[in-house]
């Protein structure tokens, strides 16, 4: 098991999934979520990987953090995300606006860590038989 710890947040990795625990009201701008990022690959050995990201309650991630976030270039082997929300208010309203934008890249909130967490295992699956026909 492989563990990093920073300012804001403690990353964790078991094969294929980085999981994220963001500490209670993180600041999370481009330099954080480049940070999270070239960690999560250093993680991964440089393989491909999904994340599984904890939300608290608070948390802040400014204009270019999101921009940052949701750029796939920025992040070339993260082939999805499943994020955990306290409240089913922000899953609904996350997973309308995700969809609304017809973003390429896997990602869907949950309140159900387990569930979250089967569902990636389902993407990782699903990668596995796009890899080996290509």
């Amino acid at each position: 098991m492989k563990n990093i710890a920073l300012p804001y947040a403690v990353m964790h990795y078991e094969d294929p999934i980085v999981s994220i625990i963001f500490k209670e009201k993180s600041q999370l701008g481009f330099l954080e979520i480049r940070e999270l990022t070239r960690n999560a690959e250093k993680l991964s050995g440089g393989k491909y990987y999904f994340t599984l990201c904890y939300l608290p309650e608070k948390i802040n991630i400014t204009p270019l953090g999101k921009q940052v976030a949701s750029d796939l270039k920025e992040a070339p082997l993260c082939k999805g995300s499943a994020i955990i929300a306290k409240k089913d208010i922000v899953k609904t309203s996350a997973n309308f606006f995700y969809k609304a934008n017809r973003s390429k890249f896997m990602f869907k909130v949950f309140t159900d860590g387990q569930e979250a967490r089967e569902w990636l295992l389902s993407q990782k699956d699903e990668q596995d038989r796009y890899n080996e026909a290509g």
